[in-house]
């Protein structure tokens, strides 16, 4: 299977493997990174002041990274770890479509409530947004495939539907999180459970 190419190069979501010094490194610079693009934007950073701000040469710096757009591919690509470690956190309930709610609730906290995601999408729209939504394609593919395979659990569940199933859910997701309220409040625990409660049973029934 090719590795899926997002707008900022490669996405990988392997699992890493044991932490090295080279590999705490580079989240080291992650981590510098993160705090300066929440605080001054990703475009008002230059790898010279994320450098600077890290501790360590420029040489060492593109060492581990070419340039700034591949920093912004390493921690979206971090995200994206995170999210999908979550999950798996998330124990599969007797109801298959409480578990359903269960992903899409967890989705769309993480996503509307991320620390770094939330700044930038406020203040550089323009470089955020294709990422997760017209450029969006290998990370909706990485993520429907995983969902799939937790689908899985749900014995009454043909084997066909679940990759659509998985599909609708992930870009409801992305959907419900990115966008603003306007007369459904998902903030509210019982609003949103019920919603998506009969979402995902109408779209069992009709796929």
């Amino acid at each position: 299977m090719s590795t899926p190419m997002g707008p900022w190069g490669p996405l990988t979501l392997d699992t890493p493997q044991a932490p090295d010094r080279t590999a705490d490194r580079r989240e080291q610079i992650l981590d510098t990174a993160w705090d300066l693009f929440v605080r001054h934007g990703l475009s008002a950073t230059s790898m010279a002041q994320l450098a600077a701000a890290a501790g360590i040469s420029r040489v060492w710096l593109y060492r581990h990274f070419d340039n700034r757009d591949a920093v912004m591919n390493a921690l979206i690509t971090r995200e994206a770890q995170r999210i999908l470690a979550g999950l798996e956190q998330i124990s599969w309930p007797e109801d298959p479509i409480q578990g359903c709610v269960d992903y899409i609730s967890y989705g769309m906290d993480f996503l509307r409530h991320n620390e770094l995601l939330q700044p930038l999408l406020r203040s550089e729209p323009a470089v955020v947004l294709p990422f997760l939504t017209t450029d969006a394609g290998p990370l909706f593919r990485t993520v429907t495939d995983w969902v799939a395979d937790q689908l899985a659990h749900w014995s009454g569940l043909p084997t066909g539907k679940r990759l659509q199933v998985a599909e609708i859910l992930t870009r409801t997701t992305f959907s419900i999180a990115l966008t603003p309220v306007v007369t459904i409040d998902f903030d509210d625990p019982a609003t949103r459970d019920s919603v998506i409660r009969a979402l995902v049973a109408g779209l069992v029934n009709e796929i």
